[in-house]
């Protein structure tokens, strides 16, 4: 599916958009710094090459673009290279393996935002534990491609992230492994099973307690993979 020409979602709007999710929540704090990503480059960050490859090509294949502040990753090297390999293994398994195939995961510091692809991809903002006023939790921002995972603390946003892991795999999660390390999920089209890394430790349902703003898990699915998911 070819998506429109974007227009940056920068972070002006990003801003505005998530403040106007959280007004009708008014018990929390309003005041929100620069939404700035939260991931650790790891194995992933190779795929930051990908860009000058993408710009070469007529065909634009699709991108997902995590976007992260290193001074923040700086502080929680663990956290947030447990979520960039997380999202990996789940993209792959939930598009059958099109994430590094013919669809791409790309990484890039907030400064470098104006080098992803302008056609055809999608935006992860994982934003704290410093700086979140707002409430913990998934920010769909549908009109720009973007969905927004935060936290104000580690085990907030590690909760937040496996939220984001439910929206994705839908039904085919089917339970967290006894030591809490894993989410078993079913492979669509595929029938057997494997675990996605897991990271708050917490149970199914005691993580979907996390809100999910502006739109529904779906719409969280749709707008990051694009309707690559395959349907069993």
């Amino acid at each position: 599916m070819r998506r429109r020409l974007l227009q940056w979602p920068t972070v002006d709007v990003l801003i505005r958009e998530v403040v106007m999710m959280s007004k009708s929540r008014s018990r929390f704090d309003a005041r929100v710094g620069a939404l700035l990503a939260a991931v650790i480059l790891g194995a992933v960050g190779a795929t930051y090459a990908y860009l000058a490859f993408v710009s070469s090509r007529t065909s634009v294949p699709f991108s997902m673009v995590l976007i992260f502040d290193p001074q923040i990753a700086a502080n929680h090297v663990e956290l947030y290279s447990k979520i960039s390999y997380s999202l990996s293994v789940v993209a792959n398994v939930m598009t059958a393996g099109a994430f590094g195939n013919t669809s791409h995961l790309i990484v890039l510091e907030l400064n470098r935002m104006a080098e992803a692809p302008r056609t055809n991809s999608s935006f992860l903002v994982v934003r704290g534990p410093e700086g979140w006023h707002l409430e913990s939790g998934i920010y769909v921002i549908r009109e720009n491609s973007t969905v927004v995972v935060a936290g104000r603390s580690e085990e907030d946003l590690a909760m937040a992230f496996d939220r984001l892991l439910l929206c994705l795999t839908g039904k085919y999660a089917i339970d967290v492994d006894p030591i809490g390390q894993y989410l078993v999920v079913e492979v669509p089209g595929k029938g057997h099973k494997v675990g996605i890394p897991w990271l708050s430790g917490r149970r199914i349902n005691e993580v979907l307690g996390v809100p999910v703003f502006g739109g529904t898990e779906q719409d969280a699915a749709r707008t990051l993979l694009d309707g690559l998911v395959v349907n069993g």
